[in-house]
């Protein structure tokens, strides 16, 4: 072989050699984009992170890997005990496989990941073997048992939306000391400052009540349908109405959303339906006998 020779076989060697690399790199690069390597997205996310951050980032990634690797009951474990107490295997199991729907998952990337104090946010997209992509919300709450998933939108039915609502006792509790917290500690202030408070609170209610359960010191209290409530309201000073809307029990924290709404177009501090979300934290917990207590604000709208 030749000196020349010799060099050209070396040349197209080394040519293929880097043409390997390079394509190494995109398949590693596409792989990686799409989420497979679940691990190494998670872990590019945790520098300067506290210690819970890296707890829900373990779950998230558990989560990814169980979508992955077709692993539904995975899935189902990741989930609150109030979750899995109400929608049973078999349902959860038929509702999955239907979402599905004889497609493989290819990856999952990432578009936002955010926790706001004990609420985990996480919305993602999802790749199938059909090249569809389809989002994917995560909503996750830290519980005395660690990070649980609360709920998967565009994956679950909204017939498994009531769960956590089972404990009425308990319920009725909370709605009291909401009603507590939003007017006798002032938390309805947190909505907008310039929102006064009347004497006479409205509460929205599919039947109307001569004896209302909520009471709140120096204030009157009527718990009536909503025609009711905008028959008697110009006879008082009442110019928005409460309406109780998601109420939850999950493991050992109750969270409640709470709407405000307007009873007139125009009124100070309120043009549009507002609301908050509160949390309680039962500190009896897991003993049957709940002693529920406000623990702080989450979202507000």
């Amino acid at each position: 072989m030749t000196s020349k020779a010799r060099w050209l076989k070396i040349g197209g060697l080394v040519a293929i050699a880097v043409l390997s690399v390079v394509l190494a790199g995109i398949i590693f690069l596409r792989f990686t984009y799409y989420g497979q390597l679940i691990t190494t997205i998670i872990s590019n996310r945790l520098s300067g992170r506290t210690h819970e951050d890296k707890l829900l980032y373990t779950k998230i990634t558990e989560l990814s890997n169980a979508l992955i690797k077709n692993t539904p009951n995975a899935i189902y474990n990741l989930f609150n005990s109030s979750f899995q107490a109400t929608v049973l295997w078999d349902s959860f199991l038929n509702a999955y496989q239907n979402w599905l729907n004889n497609r493989k998952i290819k990856g999952i990337r990432f578009t936002n990941i955010k926790r706001i104090g004990r609420l985990g946010h996480v919305s993602s997209l999802i790749r199938f073997n059909t090249n569809e992509e389809k989002y994917m919300y995560q909503s996750w709450i830290l519980t005395q048992k660690g990070w649980r998933l609360v709920w998967l939108t565009n994956f679950l039915p909204k017939t498994f939306l009531r769960y956590g609502e089972g404990q009425k006792y308990s319920i009725q509790e909370i709605k009291q000391l909401a009603i507590k917290e939003l007017f006798e500690n002032g938390r309805i202030k947190l909505i907008t400052h310039s929102l006064k408070i009347p004497k006479t609170i409205f509460i929205k209610a599919e039947r109307s009540r001569k004896q209302t359960y909520y009471h709140a010191p120096g204030y009157t209290i009527k718990e009536l349908t909503l025609p009711a409530i905008k028959t008697q309201a110009y006879k008082t000073d009442a110019f928005y109405y409460v309406e109780f809307a998601t109420i939850r029990i999950i493991d050992d924290i109750a969270s409640i959303y709470i709407d405000i709404v307007p009873l007139y177009r125009e009124v100070p501090g309120l043009n549009r339906r507002r609301g908050l979300q509160l949390f309680f934290v039962n500190q009896n917990y897991p003993c049957p006998e709940a002693h529920w207590v406000y623990e702080g604000v989450g979202a507000l709208w």
